[in-house]
């Protein structure tokens, strides 16, 4: 986090911005504001961390980058439900066939099974897939974040 710093009422006045977040105008000499303010990367981080994979690149505007994760994030996540509803089906359908009361233990047992069959192997492509989206999302985020930083402000 850093303080931002208003430049006085001498300054030329290009520099002569109010802060964003207090709207207090400068002093003669360059003070600190009472609050701090987090960087955009870190609130780029945040975004693509809490939120979904590349929504911090859309905070960042790299949009190619932010749909492209976003996208393949919801792809893999529409596979991991769509698999679990189909398990979910099935293991019902099995319960309903015995007809007779289950236990915790035969429950557990059917979901075992069900869950062995041919589909889980693209059930862990997609888990890789969306827990490699959200790293890459986090790192890419950080990372664009810092260089927007570091890079000279453009005048208008």
């Amino acid at each position: 986090m850093s303080a931002c710093r208003l430049p006085g009422p001498d300054a030329p006045q290009a520099q002569r911005k109010l802060c964003n977040t207090c709207r207090l105008a400068g002093s003669r000499a360059i003070r600190k504001c009472d609050h701090t303010t987090m960087s955009r990367s870190i609130n780029a981080v945040l975004l693509s961390a809490l939120v979904l994979p590349g929504t911090g690149q859309l905070y960042l505007k790299h949009f190619r980058r932010g749909f492209a994760l976003i996208g393949v994030s919801l792809a893999c996540l529409w596979i991991l439900m769509d698999r679990t509803m189909q398990l979910a089906s099935t293991v019902l359908d099995q319960i309903a066939a015995k007809g007779d009361a289950l236990d915790v233990d035969q429950i557990t047992e059917l979901v075992a099974q069900a869950s062995n069959s041919s589909g889980s192997a693209l059930v862990t492509v997609a888990s890789l897939g969306l827990a490699g989206c959200w790293l890459i999302g986090i790192v890419d985020a950080y990372r664009l974040g810092k260089a927007e930083a570091t890079q000279p402000e453009s005048k208008d």
